[in-house]
């Protein structure tokens, strides 16, 4: 999974910005203000509070953004390592900040994945999709709208359905696909990378 090399070329001490992001669907924002008293390993749980915005720690943007979400068990049990290593042991201590103990800039991070993505051949791989990411993993999982809305903390169906629309256009891929095996006989096939279903679509479309 390119997400994965992406984050094991990044600081040690941001990957689990990376893990969390993807394991929650939450903000940057959201992320960055959390602090030890808000993350369980244990219960595998992360309370979301508060944000840090413009410089400054503040409430979440709405009421439906206060949320427990639930950890992965992979993310949970590397939560604890990264706890160990890098956070303070005092409650306030943040889950994920620079050397001098602040919440690391948006660019700052930005860099670092801009930088891992570029490694491996990827472009256009922001921080902010590492939200869709989790999002498209969490409608795969048949997750409601509502509880899809709930663990990204949307006060709003229309945005989750973004998530929802995404994998649609997966699942009609996978449908396609076990169409192409049946006709060769039942053969089991393997689903077509991005990279060729984009160019599927090119010929289809007559841009290619």
């Amino acid at each position: 999974m390119q997400f994965r090399r992406i984050v094991a070329r990044l600081p040690k001490r941001y990957r689990m910005l990376l893990l969390l992001a993807v394991g929650t669907t939450a903000r940057y924002g959201e992320l960055v203000a959390l602090r030890r008293r808000d993350v369980d390993p244990v219960a595998g749980t992360v309370r979301f509070e508060r944000q840090w915005y413009r410089g400054q720690f503040k409430p979440t943007k709405r009421p439906a953004s206060d949320r427990l979400v639930y950890l992965p068990p992979d993310v949970a049990g590397l939560l604890a390592v990264h706890l160990d290593l890098f956070v303070g042991p005092d409650a306030d201590a943040l889950v994920t900040s620079t050397r001098n103990g602040a919440p690391p800039p948006t660019n700052h991070i930005n860099g670092y994945i801009h930088a891992a993505a570029a490694a491996i051949g990827e472009v256009d791989y922001s921080f902010h999709s590492l939200r869709h990411l989790g999002g498209t993993l969490a409608a795969q999982t048949g997750a409601s709208v509502r509880e899809g809305m709930r663990r990204m903390g949307q006060s709003t169906s229309r945005a989750y359905l973004i998530y929802q629309r995404a994998f649609d256009d997966r699942d009609q891929a996978i449908a396609a696909q076990i169409g192409r095996g049946a006709a060769q006989g039942g053969r089991v096939l393997p689903l077509p990378t991005a990279d060729e279903l984009a160019e599927r679509r090119q010929r289809r479309d007559g841009t290619g």
